[in-house]
């Protein structure tokens, strides 16, 4: 059965790398809320802070 999306539901992203230089927690496989989305970066907001890691380092997961 596939998932029922809403209009509140928002994307997520997934690290295809780890990116440990910007926060530990972004690590290869590691799935996250996407905030917004930028020309080069996505805009993710973890643990009170907001970080942009590259578009190369992640990847938007489809619903």
């Amino acid at each position: 059965m596939n998932k029922q999306v809403s209009f509140f539901d928002k994307a997520r992203i997934v690290f295809i790398e780890d990116d440990i230089k910007l926060h530990e927690d972004f690590i290869k496989g590691a799935e996250f809320q996407l905030f917004m989305e930028q020309s080069e970066n996505y805009i993710i907001y973890h643990k009170g802070v907001f970080y942009g890691p590259l578009k190369s380092q992640c990847k938007k997961v489809i619903f």
